[in-house]
């Protein structure tokens, strides 16, 4: 038998966006919070936002980027100075290498 995705009431999940929402999470920490999948969890807040805007004119406000700066900045920073490491340590091969032909030719 399949998995059986989590029920959650429209009530639960306005109550529980508006927790995520004051603490700056985004669309996933909702999703965890509530225990749904991001893919259902981003259907159901369509269909919310879209009832809410026609019948009563009220926007639902939306939540944090996934993958946040915060996380985006530390993951770039941590590839970039992957990237400068790898490419200090080809530099200094590099120049061993020059230096070792340079001495192989005064022999």
């Amino acid at each position: 038998m399949g998995t059986r995705r989590a029920s959650v009431s429209r009530e639960k999940l306005v109550e529980a966006f508006f927790k995520v929402h004051e603490a700056g999470g985004s669309n996933e920490d909702l999703a965890a919070e509530l225990g749904m999948d991001n893919g259902c969890l981003s259907a159901r807040l369509s269909a919310l936002r879209k009832d809410l805007k026609e019948s009563k004119g009220v926007e639902l406000p939306k939540l944090a980027r996934s993958g946040s700066n915060g996380t985006k900045d530390a993951f770039l920073d941590s590839l970039a100075k992957q990237v400068q490491d790898n490419l200090s340590k080809l530099e200094g091969k590099s120049d061993e290498s020059e230096d070792e032909s340079e001495e192989s030719d005064k022999e």
